[in-house]
C-alpha cells in the first residue's frame, strides 16, 4: 500500500505519475493535444504541477491553467506552488509568479494564471495576453471540453495568438454522456490509470458495495444525455418516499460504522429534507448545492474534513475536484445509468488515509432491465445469514458483520436485467453471467474468464497453451485464494504450476490477474483473449466442436464460438490442474 502523501511541501512523484509525465511530455514532443486520464485519488494535480515544474521557465514562458469550480482553482493553485517549492515566491519583473483569475481577483501580469473558464471571457484574455504569450493551456477536469462552449473559444483564442501553445487535459473520465466529441480539442489520450489500476497496485482503497434493495421500478423511465430523464426520475422516486428509504439506510448500515459520509441525492429538496431528518436524530449532518454561498460550502467541507460533521449530503456539487480522504462512505441515493457519474461520485471514497481499509458503498437500488448496458455495475450477490445484508458473489466474509454467516452453495441471488446461472456439477459459468459474479464494484475486466463448478476462475493466454487459474481456499488448505500460472512447457510435456500471489480478497487478486492476463499476451494477439471481442458471438468452427467432443464436452445448441472457446479453455485448464 502507498504511504500517504503530506500535502505540505511538494509531492514526491509515485511511479506511475511518472510514467504519466514521460507520456505527456512525448505527446507535446509530437505536436499532440493530449489527455491525461487518470482516476480519482491518484494525484492528477500532483502531475499537471510536476509538469509545471519541470517544463515551465517562469521568466521566459507563461502558462494557464483551467478548471470550473473554485473549489478545483484553489486546490490547484495551492498545489502548483508547493510542487514548484518556492520557486514562484519570486517576482519575475514586476508580475507574480503565479496567481488567481477569478471573479473579482485579478491578477492577469502573473507567469502562471490559475483561472476559472466563466472567468476567461474575450476581455479577460486579452488583459492576459498584453503581459505575454501563454505557452502552455493546462485543463483540468478536461472532459468538460465541447464545441463551441467557453473551454473550445479560449482554446481557439489562445491558439491564434500562438500556434505553438502545448495544450494538456487532465480527467478520470475522458469520456462524455451527451456523445460531443472531445476530439474538437484533443488529438490523443496518452495516458490512462484507471480506478481498478489503482486499486490493484495500491494507491487506492477498494470499494464495499452494500446493496439495499428498494422495489422502485424506473424501467419504463427514458434516457436522455446518457442519464435519466430528470423529471420522469423525481415523479418516481417521490412516490416511493424516497427519502424514508436514505434515511433508514443510512442509519441502519452507516451510522454505527461511524463514517466520514458523503450523500448523493437527485434533488435539492430531497438533500435538504435528509440533512434535516438527520439532524433531528442527533446525528451531525450539512447539506450543500450550487446555490450554497460558497463561503459556507467551503466552511462545511473544512468542518466534514475535520470530523466535525458525519455526514454531508448534496445535489450536483461534490463530483470534482473535493479532496478528502478521510471519507469511508458514501450514500448512493441517486440512481444513475451513467457509467461516468458513477464513476465520479465512488471515486470521491477511494483515497488512501491512515486506518482506512475499504470505502463502503450503500446503494440504494432500483429495478431497471436497461440498466446493465449503461453501465451500472450490478453484480450477482449472496445474502448474509447472520445480518441479511446483500453482497458481492465473491467475498469470504459478510463486508457488514465479518462474519463466516453466508452459505457458499446459496445460489446467486437475481441480476437486475438478467437471470441466474445454475451451475451443477461439471458445468461453466460462462459469459456476462460468469462476468458480473465476480464481487468487483467495477464491471471493467478485460479478459474471457471461466468459472468452474469447484469455484475455480480460468483465462487463457491465448496461443501460448498456458493460462492462469484463480484456486478458491478449500483447495490448497489455506484462507486465501491462490493464482496460479500454468503451461505446457515441462519435461515430458507435464505442466509446470507456478504460484503468482494469493490474497484472501478474490476481486482484488481478479483485477490483478486480468491486467497479467493482457501483459501476457502480444498487442496484436489480445483481441484472442478479450471478453467483448466480435468473433465470440459468432457460431462455434467446425475444429472447436470436434474437440470439445474429444475432451467430452457437450455441444449445446445456440452456442457460441466464445462459449465453445471458454468450455475448451476450462477443460484444458483443470487437465493441467489436476493435482492442485
Amino acid at each position: 500500500m502507498g504511504e500517504i502523501e503530506a500535502v505540505s511541501q511538494a509531492q514526491q512523484l509515485r511511479p506511475y505519475q511518472l510514467d504519466a509525465l514521460d507520456a505527456i511530455k512525448a505527446a507535446l514532443d509530437r505536436g499532440e493535444r493530449t489527455v491525461c486520464s487518470m482516476a480519482t485519488g491518484t494525484g492528477k494535480s500532483t502531475v499537471a504541477a510536476e509538469l509545471l515544474n519541470r517544463e515551465l521557465d517562469p521568466f521566459t514562458q507563461r502558462a494557464l491553467v483551467l478548471a470550473h469550480s473554485q473549489e478545483i482553482i484553489y486546490q490547484l493553485f495551492s498545489r502548483i506552488q508547493k510542487q514548484m517549492n518556492g520557486k514562484l515566491q519570486e517576482w519575475y519583473g514586476m508580475a507574480p509568479g503565479i496567481a488567481i483569475e477569478m471573479a473579482d481577483q485579478r491578477a492577469p501580469d502573473a507567469r502562471i494564471v490559475v483561472a476559472t473558464r466563466q472567468s476567461m471571457h474575450k476581455k479577460r484574455l486579452e488583459q492576459v495576453i498584453k503581459y505575454g504569450l501563454i505557452d502552455y493551456l493546462l485543463i483540468d477536469e478536461s472532459h468538460h471540453c465541447a464545441p463551441d462552449n467557453s473551454y473550445d473559444h479560449i482554446l481557439n483564442y489562445l491558439t491564434a495568438v500562438n500556434p505553438n501553445l502545448r495544450v494538456v487535459g487532465f480527467s478520470a473520465t475522458p469520456r462524455r454522456t451527451d456523445g460531443k466529441a472531445l476530439k474538437v480539442a484533443f488529438d490523443t489520450i496518452c495516458y490512462e490509470m484507471s480506478i481498478i489500476q489503482g486499486i490493484a497496485s495500491g494507491w487506492l482503497v477498494p470499494p464495499t458495495r452494500l446493496v439495499v434493495g428498494t422495489g422502485v421500478n424506473l424501467s419504463g423511465v427514458k434516457t436522455i444525455a446518457g442519464d435519466y430523464n430528470e423529471k420522469q426520475l423525481l415523479s418516481i422516486l417521490e412516490a416511493s418516499n424516497w427519502c424514508d428509504l436514505a434515511v433508514k439506510a443510512y442509519n441502519d448500515h452507516i451510522l454505527p460504522t461511524a463514517r466520514q459520509t458523503l450523500a448523493y441525492f437527485p434533488k435539492v429538496s430531497m438533500s435538504k429534507e435528509f440533512t434535516a431528518r438527520l439532524i433531528e436524530s442527533g446525528v451531525s449532518a450539512a447539506h450543500i448545492d450550487g446555490e450554497t454561498p460558497k463561503d459556507i460550502r467551503a466552511a462545511i467541507l473544512r468542518a466534514y474534513g475535520a470530523g466535525e460533521i458525519k455526514i454531508v449530503s448534496n445535489y450536483g456539487v461534490i463530483l470534482e475536484g473535493l479532496d478528502v480522504p478521510e471519507t469511508g462512505a458514501i450514500l448512493l441515493a441517486r440512481p444513475t445509468r451513467s457509467q461516468t457519474l458513477m464513476s465520479q461520485i465512488t471515486g470521491r471514497g477511494l483515497r488512501l488515509f491512515p486506518g482506512k481499509t475499504d470505502c463502503l458503498i450503500l446503494d440504494l437500488t432500483v429495478m431497471d432491465t436497461k440498466v446493465m448496458l449503461a453501465g451500472r455495475l450490478e453484480g450477482r450477490m449472496r445474502r448474509c445469514k447472520g445480518c441479511g445484508v446483500e453482497f458481492y458473489d465473491g467475498f469470504k466474509k459478510c463486508p457488514k458483520c465479518g462474519k463466516d454467516a453466508y452459505d457458499p452453495t446459496q445460489q446467486p441471488l437475481p441480476m437486475a436485467g438478467g437471470g441466474v446461472v445454475h451451475t451443477p456439477a461439471g458445468a461453466v459459468m460462462m459469459g456476462e453471467a460468469m462476468r458480473s459474479s465476480l464481487g468487483s464494484l467495477f464491471d471493467n475486466l478485460q479478459a474471457s474468464w471461466i468459472k468452474n463448478a469447484q469455484g475455480a476462475y480460468i483465462a487463457s493466454l491465448g496461443f501460448s497453451q498456458s493460462n492462469l487459474i484463480i484456486i478458491p481456499p478449500d483447495f490448497v488448505e489455506s484462507q486465501e485464494y491462490s493464482l496460479y500460472k500454468v503451461s505446457d512447457t515441462g519435461q515430458g510435456n507435464k505442466p509446470v504450476r507456478t504460484l503468482i500471489r494469493s490474497n484472501a480478497d478474490l476481486a482484488s487478486l481478479m483485477v490483478e490477474a486480468d491486467l497479467l492476463v493482457l501483459k501476457s499476451v502480444p498487442k496484436d494477439m489480445q483481441n484472442v483473449v478479450k471478453k467483448d471481442a466480435k468473433w465470440r458471438d459468432s457460431g462455434p468452427s467446425d475444429k472447436q466442436v470436434d474437440f470439445m467432443k474429444k475432451l467430452g464436452i457437450a455441444v449445446i445448441e445456440g452456442m457460441t464460438k466464445g462459449q465453445a472457446s471458454d468450455a475448451i479453455t476450462a477443460a484444458l485448464a483443470m487437465k493441467r490442474n489436476s493435482g492442485i
